[in-house]
């Protein structure tokens, strides 16, 4: 039993988490995970393989951190991975990173300053605490991610486990007259 994971973020400033897990997922859980930078497009329309991805996935694990992202529309290209996602009903798994004070000169490239974007971000966060998840895991450092990320995706593979076991038991006892 393997689930598929698809890890949707703004790529620069998650590039390095990015590959973590991926790399810890991967040889750690029974999971296929995708990421956009590592797939092979089939299709020269990006959103039209996001989509099929995103199809293709179990999960959808949201990093979420200072940028909103790039847009080529009323919404950031992440902001639209996750939309489709609802509209499928996959499971999201969101995380936010939380930054201090002591972070804010690494930070300051990685944050949007456009203030039309830093409030499209504050909305999509405000979006997902109605529509995914009312209290979104908080994480200030690679470590912290990796143990929220691992924990949760351990979950739904129990979960995935027991369900598959459940369905297998009760079909045990379809008899043929």
């Amino acid at each position: 039993m393997t689930l598929s994971v698809f890890i949707s973020s703004t790529l620069l400033d998650f590039k390095e988490e990015r590959r973590k897990l991926h790399r810890i997922l991967t040889s750690c859980l029974p999971v296929a995970c995708q990421i956009a930078e590592y797939l092979t497009p089939k299709t020269p329309n990006l959103q039209v393989e996001l989509q099929r991805w995103i199809d293709d996935a179990d999960i959808v694990i949201l990093l979420l951190g200072e940028r909103y992202g790039s847009s080529s529309m009323e919404m950031s290209w992440t902001e639209r991975e996750i939309a489709y996602a609802i509209s499928c009903k996959k499971k999201i798994m969101p995380y936010i990173r939380e930054t201090d004070a002591q972070e804010a000169s690494d930070i300051a490239r990685k944050v949007d300053m456009d203030t039309a974007k830093q409030e499209a971000l504050k909305r999509f966060i405000e979006h997902l605490e109605h529509k995914v998840a009312a209290n979104i895991p908080r994480f200030a450092s690679d470590e912290e991610l990796i143990a929220f990320v691992v924990r949760d995706v351990c979950e739904e593979v129990i979960y995935e486990k027991q369900r598959r076991q459940r369905s297998e038991y009760e079909n045990s006892f379809d008899i043929d007259y």
